[in-house]
This record gives C-alpha cells, sequence and structure tokens, in this order.
C-alpha cells in the first residue's frame, strides 16, 4: 500500500478520534492526546513500519516519552510491536475502529457485484456479515427478486450460536471474546439451536478446522445458511460471506461443496477490497 494511503486509511477512517485527539492540544491535560495521535500518524504513513528511534525523531519527543507513549498505544491495540524487527505498526484494534466507521451502505456497493453473481450462481440469497463492536451484523445482501419469506434483514444481529455468520466469524476471535458471549444468555431459537457453551466451542473448534459453518433450521424453520470468514490483514477476522435458503431448495442443484468453493472464491476476492475500506470518504 502507498505511503499516501495509509495516511488516507487514519485519517478517514477515524476522524471524530483525530478531532478529539488534536482539540485544545495547547492544554496540559490534552498534550498526551495529541502527541499520541502524531504518533499513530507516523506510524501509519510508513507501510514498513518504523523503530522506536523513527518514531522518536519524527515526532521530535524524547526517547524515554516516546517509549511510555508507544507501550500504551499498544496496550490498549491502537499499535502493534513486530519482535521480528522491532518495528511498529497500526494495531489489530484500530484497523477494526476504521472497518466500523466504514459503514454498511458502502459495504454494500463494494460487495454487491461479487454478491450478485453468487445469486445468480445459486439463486439463493447472498450476504456479507460484519462484527461491529460485540455483534456481527448484516451489512450487505442481494436477494432474488421474488421470495415468499424474508430471509435477511439488514443490521439484524447473528448470534454466536444459532447462524452460521455468527459461528464464521466468532470462531476465529481472541478467547476473551468467545468467553463474553458465552458467558449471555443463550436463547433457544428453534429445537436444533445448541446452547450449550462447551457444544458450541466445539462446532467453532470445528469451524475453524474446515474453514466454513453451516446451521440448519437453527435460527430460522426450515432454513440453511452457510458462511465462510474473510480474514483482513491485521484486522482479523472482522467479515463473513454466505448464502442461506430453505433447506427442501438449498441443495436440490447444487452441492455442499460447490457452495463452499464459490464462497471460498468470493471470500478471497473481497479480502482485498474489504482490507481497502478506509480510502474511501465516509
Amino acid at each position: 500500500m502507498p505511503d499516501s494511503d495509509r495516511v488516507k486509511v487514519w485519517r478517514r477512517g477515524i476522524p471524530r478520534l483525530r478531532g478529539l485527539m488534536e482539540k485544545n492540544d495547547a492544554s496540559e491535560g490534552s498534550a498526551p492526546l495529541a502527541r499520541a495521535a502524531q504518533i499513530v500518524d507516523v506510524v501509519a504513513a510508513n507501510k514498513g513500519g518504523l523503530t522506536l528511534k523513527k518514531i522518536s525523531e519524527a515526532v521530535g519527543l524524547a526517547p524515554s516519552t516516546t517509549h511510555r507513549m508507544v507501550n500504551s498505544l499498544v496496550a490498549i491495540g491502537y499499535l502493534a510491536s513486530r519482535e521480528q524487527d522491532k518495528t511498529y505498526e497500526l494495531g489489530q484494534r484500530l484497523i477494526r475502529v476504521m472497518h466500523m466507521a466504514f459503514g454498511s451502505r458502502n459495504i454494500q456497493t463494494l460487495s454487491d457485484p461479487i454478491l450478485t453473481r453468487l445469486l445468480r450462481q445459486f439463486g439463493q440469497v447472498s450476504y456479507v456479515n460484519q462484527l461491529v463492536g460485540n455483534k456481527v451484523r448484516l451489512v450487505a445482501f442481494a436477494t432474488p427478486e421474488r421470495m415468499d419469506r424474508t430471509l435477511v434483514v439488514p443490521g439484524e444481529a447473528s448470534p454466536i450460536h444459532a447462524t452460521a455468520s455468527g459461528k464464521a466469524i466468532f470462531a476465529f476471535q481472541d478467547a476473551a471474546i468467545v468467553d463474553r458471549e458465552l458467558s449471555l444468555p443463550l436463547q433457544k431459537y428453534l429445537p436444533n439451536t445448541i446452547v450449550d457453551p462447551a457444544a458450541i466451542r466445539e462446532e467453532l473448534a470445528e469451524v475453524r478446522v474446515r474453514g466454513y459453518a453451516i446451521t440448519k433450521s437453527e435460527f430460522d424453520l426450515g432454513v440453511t445458511a452457510l458462511a465462510v470468514p474473510i480474514e483482513i490483514p491485521i484486522a482479523g477476522v472482522v467479515f463473513s460471506i454466505g448464502m442461506t435458503g430453505f433447506e427442501n431448495q438449498m441443495f436440490s442443484e447444487a452441492s455442499l461443496d460447490q457452495y463452499v468453493l464459490a464462497l471460498s472464491e468470493a471470500a478471497e476476492e473481497l479480502k482485498p477490497v474489504l482490507s481497502f475500506v478506509g480510502h474511501a470518504e465516509l
């Protein structure tokens, strides 16, 4: 990625945070925030990462002050250290904030050609879900012109235990995030819905191994859904792409392997597109 584009990712992706850090930077209380913003700007503008010495020189701070502030930014996930070359780059948490700020309307526009192709190929609803905060939500979709029943709802949350998209994304999250979700009440939507935390963990482990999630009448009666994760550099798995349809129709003309292959290829196509969402104006 060109250096100029990395600056755009930061400046366009989280303008409110940037403004907060720079507001009233002349006052003593806000000066650390302004310095932190400078450090993040400098790191964002260098695709190969920067050493602590280079960061210190670029922002004009003493090495000890720079070290302390960089450590704080690493601790909250806004920067990440690369031990192999002793450099720093943008952290996972900050990259995820940028993706959340991009908005579902823009993701719909970027994803639409691929989702429409899947719809035409299989005749089933195709969709993209995103991890927004601690919820997996529908952010883009393509549906047949005529449907007897609505299968997807924009913005609807996909529970970790009952949906293919929820499983496809949560399977690749840190243990602390999964623990938090499984500590909440798990609604048994239908007889097939799994609500035992241990059983859910086992299924998430299976998803990681096989690379896709599948549900049958776990969230909607008579509905099957498939989803595969989309791994974004640094951010990790914050998106999934899937298809859903009625159980008595889903596999009448296409096999499970054909669906998984098509979704996996679509995920690879979307990966570079969704990796650079910060380039567009919000």
